[in-house]
């Protein structure tokens, strides 16, 4: 479904590889913007600020359940985890180098 409405709005062969390059581009584009969601508005500078003011096209319900996902227990400890695994791999890098 993605697809195809990138495919309405740009001038997009319907040829595999290139479906896969959009979508995946796509994809990070999106994990950036969730990512840029919750470092400023989640745990950042801007936590006290209504992202809805400025991305009108967030709705209120979708918000929230975003919130609440970031700001579970279970997510908080998976973010912790993957920290912890980036300072060992940088840690044994640097020993290797």
């Amino acid at each position: 479904m993605t697809f195809s409405i990138l495919q309405l709005t740009f001038d997009i062969p319907n040829v595999a590889t290139l479906k896969q390059k959009c979508l995946s581009s796509v994809a990070e584009k999106f994990r950036g913007f969730k990512t840029k969601l919750t470092s400023r508005y989640v745990f950042g500078h801007k936590k006290n600020e209504n992202p809805l003011l400025k991305y009108t096209w967030i709705d209120e319900d979708t918000w929230r359940q975003f919130l609440e996902l970031r700001t579970s227990e279970g997510w908080q400890v998976c973010l912790f985890e993957i920290i912890n695994s980036t300072i060992d791999n940088y840690a044994k890098f640097l020993t290797n180098s």
